[in-house]
C-alpha cells in the first residue's frame, strides 16, 4: 500500500500558502501537514516574484494577497505553534489559519498576536496556546521534523514526500501531483455493449439477411457512444474484437481506434 503523502512547508513563505491552499484536493490521499523551519534546512530567502503569486493566486480563486510589512521575518513561532497544533489534531486548521492571516491579511507571523489570532480561528485557546509554544517537547518535535525533511531529501520549500520521492520547490505540487494521477480507465470500465439480435435462430444458422445491433454506451451517463448494425455473423465477429480491445485498452485510445469503424 501507498504511504500516506507528507507536506513539508513554512508559515513564512508565499510559496507554501499556495500550494496550502490546493494540497488537500490536488494528492488522491490528504498528505501529513509537517511544519518545518526553512532555516533549519539552511535554506535562505530569496527574492520573491510577488507579479507571479498575485497572478497564481488570482488564478486559484483566492483572496487577493495582502503581503505583511516584514515579509523575511522570524517565523519560529508560529512554527512551534504549529507544531503543537498538530499535536492536538489541529495543524491544517492552524496552519491554514495562519497563512491567511500573513497573506491575505497583510499581518507578521513573528508578532505573538498573529499566531494567537490563528491559534483562536483554528479553536485553541490563547492560554493553551502560549502553554504549548513553551514546551521543550514541542521545540524538539520541530527539530525532529527538521531532521526528517533533511533525511527525505527536501531542497525547497514547499516539498511534498510520496512513496521515498520528493519534490521540492515552486512546482512540488504539480509534479507530486502528476506521480498520484490514476492511471487511465480501462474502456471495459468506461463502457458497456449492448446486443440486438434480429431474431432467436444461432448466428450460424442465420442468412445475411438478419440483421443484429451492437450498441456502445457509457455507464456514466448511458449515452450511445457507438453502433453497428452488421449481419449476424458479421456481429459476432465484430463484438469478439471489441469485447477484447475493451479489456486491453484505456477508454480514449478505444474510441480512437473504433470510432472510425463502419
Amino acid at each position: 500500500m501507498p504511504g500516506q503523502p507528507v507536506f513539508y512547508y513554512d508559515l513564512g513563505s508565499a510559496e507554501c500558502y499556495l500550494v496550502a491552499e490546493q494540497v488537500m484536493r490536488a494528492l488522491p490521499e490528504s498528505p501529513e501537514w509537517e511544519p518545518v523551519l526553512a532555516a533549519d534546512l539552511g535554506l535562505q530567502a530569496l527574492d520573491i516574484d510577488r507579479e507571479r503569486i498575485e497572478r497564481e493566486a488570482g488564478a486559484l480563486g483566492l483572496m487577493a494577497l495582502r503581503w505583511p510589512l516584514q515579509l523575511v521575518t522570524d517565523t519560529r513561532q508560529a512554527m512551534l505553534a504549529a507544531t503543537y497544533a498538530k499535536r492536538v489534531g489541529r495543524a491544517v486548521a492552524f496552519s491554514m489559519a495562519a497563512f491567511r492571516q500573513a497573506f491575505a491579511g497583510g499581518r507578521d507571523l513573528g508578532e505573538e498576536t498573529s499566531v494567537l489570532i490563528a491559534g483562536a480561528a483554528s479553536e485553541m485557546h490563547p492560554a493553551a496556546l502560549l502553554k504549548g509554544l513553551a514546551l521543550r517537547s514541542v521545540s524538539e518535535a520541530l527539530d525532529r521534523a527538521g531532521q526528517r525533511a533533511r533525511a527525505a531529501g527536501v531542497s525547497a520549500l514547499p516539498a511534498i514526500e510520496i512513496d521515498g520521492q520528493v519534490f521540492s520547490g515552486p512546482d512540488a505540487l504539480s509534479r507530486a501531483a502528476g506521480v498520484t494521477a490514476p492511471p487511465p480507465m480501462r474502456a471495459n470500465r468506461a463502457y458497456h455493449l449492448i446486443h440486438t439480435r434480429g431474431s432467436l435462430r444461432p448466428a450460424r444458422l442465420a442468412g445475411d439477411e438478419r440483421l443484429d445491433l451492437i450498441e456502445l454506451v457509457s455507464i456514466d451517463d448511458g449515452e450511445v457512444m457507438l453502433f453497428w448494425e452488421l449481419p449476424a455473423r458479421e456481429a459476432v465477429s465484430r463484438l469478439r474484437s471489441v469485447r477484447t480491445d475493451m479489456a486491453s485498452l484505456d477508454a480514449d485510445a478505444f474510441m480512437a481506434k473504433w470510432e472510425s469503424v463502419q
